[in-house]
């Protein structure tokens, strides 16, 4: 699998996509946060912002990144369930896991993130049931909506 991150620049708020170094710099006295993107040049970026990609696409092949927003979709492409999830990486578990995020407000560990695309008859069908529509960063609010 490729590994990869993205992160949000401080310079200019745009997403740049690469490989991420974190360390300190003694002259700065503080914590930097650099991704090196596709051009070798680096980029200091907010560190919350950060994630690296889960190895998935979603049905549109857009590449899932820890931090994502996903819905699930039934068979029509309609809304599959009442709650969105965000990716994250469990350390305990050691992958890539969802958070549910429940209408009612409530927050719960969900299922690791493989788990859609193991699940069903062995094709992989739920891969193309997950759908990204945001990220905790750039969207926050769809989680608060729920």
């Amino acid at each position: 699998m490729e590994i990869k991150f993205r992160g949000k620049r401080i310079d200019n708020g745009e997403w740049v996509y690469g490989y991420y170094v974190e360390g300190v710099n003694p002259q700065l006295t503080r914590n930097f946060h650099i991704i090196w993107d596709l051009y070798n040049e680096k980029h200091e970026v907010h560190p919350d912002s950060v994630g690296m990609w889960t190895g998935l696409k979603d049905k549109k092949g857009v590449d899932i990144f820890e931090k994502d927003i996903i819905r699930l979709l039934n068979k029509d492409g309609k809304d599959y369930a009442a709650f969105l999830q965000s990716i994250y990486y469990s350390e305990s578990h050691a992958r890539y896991c969802t958070k549910i995020y429940y209408p009612d407000g409530s927050i719960h560990d969900g299922l690791t993130l493989n788990f859609w695309w193991d699940i069903g008859d062995g094709k992989r069908e739920y891969s193309l049931r997950v759908e990204v529509i945001g990220n905790t960063t750039d969207n926050p609010e769809l989680l608060k909506d729920k």
